[in-house]
């Protein structure tokens, strides 16, 4: 399947998220194995986990390791509505120097 998207233009991608269940084994396999570098790591609100993220190459590896059971609406990256994201955008912006 190919085509030719006329719609909007991709540029990259800013980082591939993924989840693991054992944290210190996974720093341990990419940082030590594979050499990446650990380059930011995050405590997750109320312990429900870690979110940590691996720089190979300029394409950031995320990975979450949650430490309790999540419903559909809480293992989400933003807020599910709009008006929800706007504080959210604003703290993204400001927790990467912008």
């Amino acid at each position: 399947m190919s085509g030719e998207n006329k719609e909007f233009e991709l540029r990259g991608i800013n980082h591939l998220a993924l989840v693991c269940r054992d944290m210190a084994r996974t720093v341990e396999f990419y940082c030590n194995v594979l050499g990446m570098p650990l380059t930011k790591t995050i405590e997750l609100p109320r312990a429900m986990g870690q979110h940590f993220f691996f720089d190979p190459d300029g394409i950031l590896l995320e990975f979450a390791c949650w430490t309790k059971t999540l419903g559909p609406h809480e293992a989400s990256h933003a807020p599910a509505t709009q008006q929800d994201r706007e504080p959210y955008l604003v703290r993204q912006k400001q927790n990467d120097g912008m």
